[in-house]
């Protein structure tokens, strides 16, 4: 039996980045289909760490469900950063006067988060379709037909936009732009992650703890810890790295722990809770295609991962609101070729390409210069220290706090009028 289903508009990948859109598209009342080869809820690879555009996002989305989220008790606020680099230097930033609402970075489970932004979806306009794998997707005049699965059943689903959301290794961008998932490894991550129960807590303040191992120079380690004494701990680095120097990234990071005296005593009395797991990060730090006839990506499957840091849950929320004004005027126009859709493009070039190629070249250029341990130092001098945790603290803030019911495009200068 084959159904067959027609949408405007299709939405592939109910992660942050789909779920976001969604969500958007429902608030513009603007009908779309969200389909997920996963059922909900579902475990995602991933660091849990949610920078401040996520609650700032959800606040422009709706003040209720920013409230839910900065007040759940699976989401745990961040009060700062611990580093640590290769030659053992350690520098902490930390501040005493805070709350959620200022908060720069939360950490919660993707397990949980992703479910939890699922639960928000409005059905009076997005309909979704979960446990369904997409298998192939064709262009039919100025239509694209998707053919899938969902529990042994073939649908097959005739839309005018796709939007890819469906990670590093998504079927739109495989279909549309097959060359752009080529690997190069310059340009990709690899990590492990493994939850643990029980590491002894560097301070009351929650800090994101980061350590930079020798063996991995565009690398780190790092402990984020959730709630209900849980953390996630992961290691990795660019996969040129790990690739040339055959690096086993899970006895690499037991090793590290070990080796360290002040994270072998605080691991003393912990507990591994699964078998550490792996993923690929798709590093936008060379220049990349978003949109083309008939569609559009976003989030891993537009290689939306900031490098140096790795944030990608942030910026994906954050670029699919941005493309919500592009959607309007394709669907207002009924045109969905690549020139009616070029407007995203620009406007994530705009907002944000200067900054992954700075990243880019602090990643590469700069992180293991001679002169980082000296600028450590200088972050250690307590005034240095606290203007910098108070200029911090005040672009947070302002960021949070921008007016809501507001155009967030114009906040950033990035409407173009169409």
């Amino acid at each position: 039996m084959v159904q067959n289903i027609t949408s405007k508009i299709t939405i592939i990948g109910a992660g942050p980045a789909g779920a976001t859109l969604a969500l958007f598209l429902a608030k513009y009342k603007i009908p779309h289909l969200l389909i997920d080869q996963a059922s909900f809820p579902r475990d995602k690879i991933c660091g849990d760490g949610l920078t401040c555009e996520v609650p700032r996002i959800l606040r422009e989305l709706d003040e209720s469900i920013y409230q839910e989220f900065i007040n759940a008790d699976w989401v745990k606020p961040s009060n700062g950063a611990y580093i640590e680099l290769k030659n053992g230097q350690k520098t902490s930033f930390e501040s005493d006067n805070f709350s959620r609402n200022t908060s720069a970075v939360f950490v919660a489970k993707r397990e949980i988060f992703d479910n939890w932004l699922i639960s928000k979806l409005n059905t009076e306009y997005t309909q979704k379709i979960f446990s369904f794998k997409a298998e192939s997707i064709t262009r039919i005049g100025d239509l694209v037909e998707i053919t899938g699965n969902q529990n042994g059943e073939t649908i097959t689903i005739i839309s005018n936009l796709i939007i890819g959301a469906d990670g590093e290794r998504s079927i739109v961008r495989k279909t549309f732009h097959p060359e752009g998932i080529k690997k190069n490894r310059e340009h990709c991550a690899a990590a492990i992650r493994c939850y643990y129960k029980g590491i002894e807590k560097l301070s009351d303040g929650n800090p994101l703890e980061m350590y930079q191992p020798k063996l991995i120079p565009k690398g780190y380690l790092w402990i984020f810890h959730l709630p209900n004494g849980e953390a996630n701990v992961g290691f990795g680095g660019l996969s040129s790295d790990i690739s040339e120097n055959k690096i086993n990234l899970v006895k690499e990071m037991n090793l590290y722990i070990q080796s360290n005296p002040d994270l072998k005593n605080r691991f003393k009395n912990a507990e591994a809770l699964e078998t550490p797991k792996g993923w690929g990060l798709p590093q936008n730090s060379d220049a990349y295609n978003y949109v083309g006839d008939n569609y559009l990506l976003i989030g891993d499957s537009a290689k939306f991962i900031e490098p140096l840091t790795g944030k990608g849950i942030g910026v994906a929320m954050f670029a699919a609101m941005l493309a919500v004004p592009t959607i309007k005027n394709a669907i207002s126009k009924n045109t969905f070729n690549k020139n009616q859709l070029i407007s995203f493009e620009n406007v994530i070039e705009n907002k944000y390409r200067a900054e992954w190629d700075k990243l880019y070249k602090l990643q590469n250029k700069v992180i293991n210069a001679w002169y980082v341990p000296l600028f450590v130092t200088l972050l250690n001098i307590t005034f240095i220290k606290n203007y910098l945790i108070k200029k911090q603290k005040t672009k947070t803030r302002k960021f949070l706090n921008k007016p809501l019911n507001k155009k967030v495009l114009d906040d950033y200068n990035l409407f173009e009028n169409q």
